[in-house]
C-alpha cells in the first residue's frame, strides 16, 4: 500500500488539480458497474490523459537517475521544487543549514 501512496503523491497529485480525486470517483463508478477496481491510469483519456502521464513518469525517472539509492529525502525534496503537488502551499526556499552568526535572510554563499 505504501507505494500505490508514493505513486499517486508524486505522479497523480501532481499532474493537474483535482485529478486523483476524479480518478478515484471514477474508479468507484466503475467499481459499482462491473465490480472490478481498476488501476487509475486505465481512466485517464488517451488523447490528453496519457500523454500527460507518460511526460510525468518519464520526468519522474530522469530526476530520479540523479539521486543515488539512499537519497529519498533529497530526491524528494527535487520533485517539491521541480514539480510541487497542486493545490498545496508551496515550500519557502530556506537553507537547509545556517552557520552561526549568519543572517538568516542572506543568501548562504
Amino acid at each position: 500500500m505504501l507505494l500505490a501512496q508514493m505513486t499517486i503523491d508524486l505522479v497523480y497529485d501532481r499532474i493537474g488539480p483535482g485529478l486523483t480525486q476524479e480518478l478515484k470517483a471514477r474508479r468507484a463508478e466503475n467499481k459499482q458497474q462491473t465490480g472490478k477496481s481498476g488501476h487509475l491510469h486505465r481512466l485517464m483519456t488517451p488523447d490528453v490523459g496519457h500523454p500527460a502521464l507518460q511526460h510525468r513518469l518519464s520526468g519522474i525517472t530522469f530526476l530520479a537517475k540523479a539521486f543515488p539509492n539512499s537519497a529519498y529525502e533529497d530526491f524528494y525534496q527535487a520533485m517539491d521544487r521541480v514539480a510541487p503537488r497542486k493545490n498545496t502551499t508551496l515550500l519557502l526556499p530556506f537553507p537547509n543549514k545556517l552557520t552561526p552568526g549568519a543572517n538568516a535572510f542572506e543568501r548562504p554563499s
